[in-house]
């Protein structure tokens, strides 16, 4: 596949249950942070490669194995969807005073996740993605504008 610096590009892994987010949550108060791991069965991601490097970082990911995993880094990128959550997971960085009360919170699955966190002080800070195994990448159509 030509990839062209400008042009729009859905990439998406080829494989079922290899689309993993990372929501990173901070309390700005403590400033500790807890990620919320989750694995979909699918999704897919939009990216247009502005200089040559993204270019290439695109190119290079065409050419991904099976226990790789491609991090969009790019200036322009927009999350597609995601669909058919497999599994979630929270990752706490460091240590927390509140971690067992929001640990059994989380375990009772009453709630939105990101609702116990905000419960317990803290807001969405960063994404990170991670499109694993082998991956599929075709031109997309123009973003319509809003």
């Amino acid at each position: 596949m030509d990839i062209k610096m400008g042009t729009r590009y859905q990439v998406s892994p080829k494989w079922k249950k290899s689309f993993e987010e990372l929501e990173v949550f901070r309390n700005e108060e403590t400033n500790k942070f807890i990620g919320v791991r989750t694995l979909w069965r699918g999704g897919c991601i939009f990216v247009t490669p502005h200089d040559d490097d993204e270019v290439q970082e695109l190119k290079d990911a065409l050419e991904q194995t099976d226990g790789e995993a491609f991090e969009p880094c790019f200036e322009d990128w927009e999350l597609g969807d995601c669909f058919d959550g497999v599994s979630e997971d929270l990752e706490f960085y460091g240590e927390h005073e509140n971690e067992e009360a929001i640990q059994e919170k989380y375990e009772e699955g009453d709630d939105f996740t990101s609702s116990i966190l905000e419960e317990f002080g803290f807001e969405p800070d960063d994404i990170e993605l991670f499109l694993w195994n082998e991956i599929e990448i075709e031109e997309a159509e123009e973003q319509e504008p809003y």
